[in-house]
């Protein structure tokens, strides 16, 4: 029987400017899937998504743990004749020309957004003095970094609001959040005369009503 342990990147991995590496589903180890296999700093394409403004975003991959590969809905970019720029190639491929270009190559079928691969090697990228291109990339990732963070922080704050708002409530419901004071009608009384009290008044209603019904004229006297 087959070891489940080769790692395949899902689609929902890659969006601009960003792919999740723990994003992953896990398949039976065949050796077709080797030539798949990424290496840091390739990037990755959507081939196709039902949402168009998802369609040809690319991400870059970065730190790898073991082997990954990824699906044939995802389209895997070298930039063989410098490996530094692909930082400044995935900024590029997210905005401005490039990504309007994308854009107006993208083709709609049976609801889903597409583009190819033909398409992606015709995509223009400006070009910069490389110093230049590695500062920008480094000031990218500088503040797509805080970003996560921030975005990490908020999902934990959230998670302990909804923990706490819920040991509240159970305080609430077994009379922990103030002291019980002595004086104070036990919870069982309250509600018998809350009871007796609703009982009373629809008693009096009912009184009334008999006397206004006794009380009113006939129509035509």
């Amino acid at each position: 029987m087959s070891k489940f342990f080769e790692a395949i990147l899902r689609i929902s991995a890659v969006r601009a400017m960003s792919v999740n590496m723990n994003d992953l589903r896990f398949l039976p180890d065949t050796p077709e899937f080797r030539q798949y296999a990424l290496r840091e700093n390739d990037l990755l394409f959507v081939r196709y998504n039902g949402n168009p403004d998802i369609s040809g975003r690319c991400g870059r991959v970065g730190v790898i743990d073991g082997t990954v590969v990824h699906p044939d809905k995802l389209i895997r970019v070298d930039i063989c004749f410098n490996r530094e720029l692909s930082g400044w190639a995935e900024v590029a491929a997210n905005f401005g020309v490039s990504r309007r270009h994308l854009e107006l190559k993208t083709r709609t079928t049976a609801g889903q957004s597409g583009v190819s691969g033909e398409d992606i090697k015709g995509m223009p990228i400006p070009l910069c003095p490389l110093s230049e291109a590695v500062r920008i990339v480094e000031e990218s990732d500088r503040k797509l970094g805080t970003q996560g963070s921030l975005q990490n922080e908020i999902q934990r704050n959230e998670q302990r609001s909804a923990s706490l708002r819920q040991s509240i409530l159970r305080a609430a419901f077994t009379g922990q959040l103030v002291p019980q004071d002595p004086t104070d009608e036990p919870a069982s009384a309250l509600l018998e005369r809350i009871r007796a009290e609703r009982a009373n008044t629809s008693g009096r209603k009912a009184v009334r009503n008999l006397k206004e019904r006794r009380t009113t004229k006939p129509r035509g006297t």
